[in-house]
């Protein structure tokens, strides 16, 4: 495997070189602690053990940081590979000051894609502790669910590159007001149920965002924007027809339905997805979803899911796994807005 880049991390293949460091890190008591058998041997040597540790594995390799690509602060593999069945399992482990900060999200992330796309698994599996309450979390954030559970272990699973799957898991959030981190047909998103004050305030405090700066919603259709929104239908319907670029409209509101989404002159900007996993998942839903940029308020937007701030990653409840829908689309410019004046007009507030 060629060396896998994010903008904070690098892959690189572990080899004997990094004895003493990957030694040094399964010595730790903090991450011994989390495995049934202690993973290094008695008496064993670093040389011996990081020998074993690679023949042991179908892949292995050394988690760095970009600004220090020779440290080595993580070890993460892919073993156990089952040809007949096409399923492999996934494992990790960082040095404990770098827990909490989803690198070893960002690592998985990369080995999945690497697992499905040059080995072809169709399923991933992962083992954990059950009292390994973190790593339970991380992988779920993946898409793993929990598939079998013992006093010593839980095993997990992800069928790979299964949108159905994926599409799913996504609903189950949205409708008890939980909060994804999603692929839109523009930039990446955090979404949301737009009907709900509560995931309004989630994403308001995910963001560092004053309550009162007004949202972009998601609707599968000019049948559902009609429900909360006025507008001359066959004015916008041929206004849509006429461009390809992903197009928001603001719409003069007709109720208070989503009042706490809207700036305040009592309008709501609305775009109806023309493509991708964004427009699967409003056509698989009878009510509108929230649509923000996935940065802290006053930065930048992302181009690509690396850039997405970790503090934000690691509050949504559900990333949906974009290196399995093929979706981390770098530099996507956010959607043409316009607005529906109060004269009926139409003007154009970005291009």
């Amino acid at each position: 495997m060629k060396k896998e880049k994010s903008n904070d991390i690098q892959l690189k293949p572990l080899t004997i070189e990094d004895a003493e460091a990957a030694y040094h890190l399964f010595s730790l008591k903090e991450v011994a602690d989390f495995y049934d058998t202690k993973p290094i041997e008695h008496n064993e040597s670093a040389m011996v053990f990081t020998y074993r540790i690679i023949k042991g594995s179908n892949y292995i390799w050394k988690v760095t940081l970009a600004e220090k690509p020779n440290q080595l602060i993580g070890v993460c593999a892919l073993h156990k590979w089952d040809a007949t069945n096409k399923t492999i399992e996934m494992g990790g482990t960082l040095l404990p000051k770098w827990w909490n900060q989803n690198i070893m999200g960002t690592a998985f992330k990369h080995i999945i894609a690497f697992a499905t796309e040059k080995i072809g698994v169709q399923k991933m599996l992962a083992r954990t502790s059950p009292t390994n309450i973190q790593a339970i979390k991380l992988v779920e954030k993946l898409g793993f669910e929990q598939t079998n559970i013992s006093v010593n272990e839980i095993l997990l699973s992800l069928k790979v590159k299964n949108e159905k799957s994926i599409l799913q898991k996504s609903i189950s959030y949205l409708n008890k007001n939980g909060t994804l981190l999603y692929p839109t047909d523009t930039v990446w998103g955090l979404g949301g149920k737009a009907l709900s004050k509560t995931v309004f305030d989630k994403i308001n405090t995910i963001k560092n965002r004053p309550a009162d700066k007004s949202y972009i919603v998601l609707m599968n259709g000019l049948d559902q924007v009609k429900a909360y929104a006025d507008f001359d239908r066959n004015q916008i319907e041929n206004l849509l027809a006429e461009t390809e670029k992903p197009t928001t409209i603001i719409y003069p509101l007709k109720n208070n339905a989503l009042l706490h989404l809207a700036a305040a002159d009592h309008t709501l900007a609305i775009r109806i997805p023309q493509r991708g996993f964004a427009k699967a998942l409003v056509n698989s839903i009878d009510y509108p979803i929230i649509s923000t940029s996935a940065n802290l308020s006053g930065e930048l937007n992302p181009t690509s899911f690396n850039e997405i701030s970790v503090q934000i990653k690691n509050q949504v409840d559900y990333i949906v796994p974009y290196c399995l829908l093929e979706e981390d689309k770098t530099n996507v410019k956010p959607s043409t807005i316009l607005k529906i004046e109060p004269t009926g007009d139409i003007s154009t507030i970005r291009a």
